[in-house]
């Protein structure tokens, strides 16, 4: 482990980055790297359609930030938010106004005209992950199937 500053995360040289297929977030998620920006996004947000915003928190060296990459994308196919990332590495003062100090990380704000709600997960993994937005997210809707025959006696 190496200590840097008061971040404390695991890392792997660039060769193992590359062998272990690391994934970043997709280039569709925006970025954030200031609290500001992040607070004003998700009045926005919560105020126009009601849903909150997931702001991940990871680093491309971090040993255990491609897994959970891997765990909010699927979780943004089941539930309702707005899929936001920080590179916590990079110059932005979210880590130090959420008091995060170890990776992987999550964000999740909510405003809307009655006021917000921000909840923060530390050096967490993909089961309180989705414990977290299972208790503050709403699933999508199932698909209706198209390809039903009403008609069909065997329905």
């Amino acid at each position: 482990m190496l200590f840097v500053g008061t971040w404390v995360c695991l890392f792997m040289n660039e060769q193992e980055l590359v062998k272990k297929g690391v994934m970043a977030p997709p280039d569709s998620v925006p970025r954030i790297q200031e609290n500001d920006a992040l607070v004003a996004e998700a009045g926005r947000v919560g105020r126009a359609n009601g849903r909150p915003i997931l702001l991940q928190l990871g680093s491309e060296k971090c040993l255990e930030c491609p897994a959970f990459t891997e765990a909010v994308a699927a979780l943004a196919e089941e539930y309702i938010f707005e899929w936001r990332y920080c590179d916590a590495h990079e110059e932005g003062d979210i880590p130090e106004t959420y008091g995060i100090t170890q990776l992987p990380a999550v964000v999740y704000i909510f405003e809307d005209e009655t006021g917000g709600i921000d909840e923060v997960l530390k050096r967490a993994d993909g089961a309180q992950l989705r414990a977290m937005v299972d208790e503050q997210c709403v699933r999508k809707p199932k698909p209706v199937p198209t390809d039903v025959d009403l008609f069909n006696e065997d329905f």
